[in-house]
């Protein structure tokens, strides 16, 4: 902790120093925070944390405030915040019970826009309870989409392939293919072969 208010207080002069440079008044103390995030904050590294920087209180679930020399200091426990719309991407980036996981999801496909934006790094970093959630919506006879795009754009086609399996992904391919569409790769496998031959 120590270590981590100090660069909060390093940046703090250095944009003081800037402001100073360019002739406008620098930000009072109170107007820069510092802010610690971490997936989850136990018991033992609040009660550390309040004996280095005094009285903290809470603002909400998953929420603490303290002071450092006059710079307001907020400490974020992520697992431990209520399930909305600001706090939807640390759920989506931490690492939660499936219970948990399955509350962000279902929150989640609750909205089409929200499902476009996190959708796929969700289904990405928990497929166990992705998986659920597609079952879950086979029960009701509903379904859900995602546009897998920015994932192939973020890893590149060749990269999602070579996880996936070359034969995998070939054999699903061909399974869903119509026999007119069999025949049509036949024919063009056996020209590619043709020509590859020459």
């Amino acid at each position: 902790m120590p270590l981590l208010v100090e660069v909060g207080l390093g940046i703090s002069r250095r944009l003081n120093a800037q402001s100073e440079q360019q002739k406008r008044r620098p930000p009072p103390d109170a107007g820069v925070s510092f802010w610690y995030l971490a997936n989850r904050l136990g018991r033992i590294f609040l009660q550390a944390a309040a004996s280095q920087l005094g009285p903290m209180a809470a603002l909400g679930a998953g929420v603490w405030k303290s002071a450092i020399l006059g710079h307001p200091c907020f400490l974020v426990s992520a697992a431990d915040l209520p399930v909305d719309e600001d706090s939807l991407p640390l759920h989506v980036l931490g690492i939660e019970p499936l219970e948990q996981q399955l509350t962000v999801g279902k929150f989640l496909i609750e909205e089409a826009e929200r499902l476009d934006v996190y959708g796929t790094l969700f289904a990405a970093l928990h497929p166990a309870a992705w998986k659920e959630l597609v079952s879950m919506a086979r029960t009701k006879q509903e379904s859900f989409h995602f546009d897998l795009q920015p994932l192939v754009d973020e890893m590149g086609l060749a990269n999602i392939i070579q996880q996936l399996g070359k034969k995998k992904l070939i054999e699903q391919i061909v399974a869903t293919l119509t026999p007119a569409e069999r025949r049509a790769l036949r024919r063009r496998l056996r020209t590619e072969s043709e020509k590859a031959g020459k």
